[in-house]
């Protein structure tokens, strides 16, 4: 039998969860549970302790991918978007923390599309700009389009296709959003 928790059952379990994960000794799962307890503790409506956890993750990579994972359950989880757009400027902040270019940037696609899936579409352009990489700013631009057409915007949609320079990533984005809306 499956036992059912309610949102305010989490806090005591997420403060045991992290306890518990301190004591993992493999890195790279630790890093992996704390980019777990991170999402949760934003599904909470606790993202300042989110944010906190994001200091412990060693790897760049896993840190990134909690930054997505931060980014999306704060826009599918009832944040106001006062909230959203201070949470966000906080994950642009632990973003450029990341050493490595390639995982800060793949930092930045992870914020601008859950802002993208909170209709924060002109944020998402704005933090899918920053990425200095070519390939990896027109993706994240193809990626909120996506996410866009998957809202049902198709003017937010055509105009991320319109930032991507790149004709190959343009054509590509093109066939999702419009097999998104046929």
């Amino acid at each position: 039998s499956q036992i059912k928790r309610s949102l305010s059952d989490y806090p005591c379990m997420l403060t045991e969860l992290h306890d518990a994960a301190q004591n993992v000794n493999d890195v790279k799962w630790r890093d992996k549970l704390y980019r777990e307890i991170a999402k949760l503790y934003t599904i909470t409506q606790d993202s300042a302790s989110a944010l906190a956890v994001l200091d412990q993750i060693q790897s760049a990579d896993t840190k990134a991918l909690a930054i997505r994972g931060i980014g999306f359950a704060a826009a599918d989880h009832g944040y106001s978007p006062a909230a959203l757009n201070t949470l966000f400027t906080k994950l642009h902040e632990k973003a450029k923390t990341i050493e490595a270019q390639a995982s800060r940037e793949i930092a930045l696609t992870y914020i601008a599309m859950p802002q993208a899936r909170a209709a924060l579409d002109q944020d998402a352009l704005i933090t899918a700009n920053m990425i200095q990489t070519d390939a990896l700013r027109n993706k994240a631009h193809a990626e909120n389009a996506e996410i866009q057409a998957e809202r049902g915007d198709l003017d937010a949609a055509a105009r991320s296709i319109a930032e991507i320079d790149d004709a190959a990533f343009k054509d590509r984005a093109y066939r999702l959003v419009s097999k998104i809306f046929t």
